[in-house]
């Protein structure tokens, strides 16, 4: 015999496959249960609309570049100048507003789209899925995401990654 110890050959016990059991409801009563305590564990997210235009907010000047942008073309800057009109106070002229800036984002996202931007289909497939500035059609979102996905395949790149349709490789 050599002086080494012999190999541990115990096999590691199988993972259990047994589902995890559901907790129980509580039953139904006439007066509605108190909202449950925050949890520590899951934070809340911050509303990314709300986030984007509070620079728009508290800057004045942010705004009118803003709209410059959307008029030099860029369908990022359209769209959030219209959350900020669609968000305003004042409902009558600047429900208007909102209308016409996501619509031009809209128009814009399209035009990136058929030149083949992914992240620009990501989008429109997006707006479409919640019905900003089009009436909403899963069908349309769906198959814009589809497009989205298949650009990104054929052409791997940043702005993929970066909105989070770069293609697993087992669907490569």
């Amino acid at each position: 015999m050599s002086g080494r110890p012999a190999p541990d050959t115990r096999a590691e016990p199988a993972p259990s496959t047994a589902p995890t059991p559901l907790p129980e409801l509580a039953p139904a009563s006439a007066e509605p249960a108190a909202a449950p305590a925050p949890s520590s564990a899951a934070p809340t997210r911050p509303d990314p609309v709300a986030t984007a235009i509070a620079p728009l907010l508290k800057d004045p000047s942010l705004l009118s570049h803003t709209e410059l942008g959307c008029a030099r073309g860029n369908p990022d800057d359209c769209l959030l100048v219209g959350d900020f009109y669609a968000r305003s106070d004042k409902k009558d002229d600047h429900h208007k507003r909102a209308l016409i800036y996501r619509r031009r984002a809209i128009v814009l996202y399209a035009e990136k789209c058929h030149d083949r931007f992914p992240a620009a289909c990501h989008v429109l497939s997006s707006l479409y899925a919640k019905g900003i500035g089009v009436p909403r059609n899963n069908g349309t979102a769906a198959a814009l995401l589809q497009r989205s996905l298949e650009l990104c395949k054929a052409h791997p790149n940043r702005p993929c990654v970066r909105q989070g349709l770069q293609v697993p490789p087992d669907l490569r």
